[in-house]
């Protein structure tokens, strides 16, 4: 349950990055030259800093979904 909702939360962020929408917060996605994705945010940030839990993995598993479901929409 829980990892649909982070995967609900990072795909909001993500899914208005692509739309090109600002948001003010600390969380930066960036699509690198070679069509791979960075993440970024300040781990002191009250939205994000649950995201300094996650390993590396958990947090590519959520991008990769994020990034399936918005090609799917």
């Amino acid at each position: 349950m829980l990892s649909i909702i982070i995967v609900n939360l990072v795909w909001k962020k993500l899914k208005s990055l692509l739309k090109k929408e600002k948001m003010d917060d600390s969380l930066k996605i960036i699509q690198n030259e070679d069509g791979s994705f960075t993440m970024d945010w300040d781990p002191k940030d009250p939205n994000w800093k649950w995201l300094n839990k996650l390993t590396s993995k958990e947090i590519e598993i959520i991008m990769e979904q994020a990034i399936r479901d918005y090609e799917n929409e």
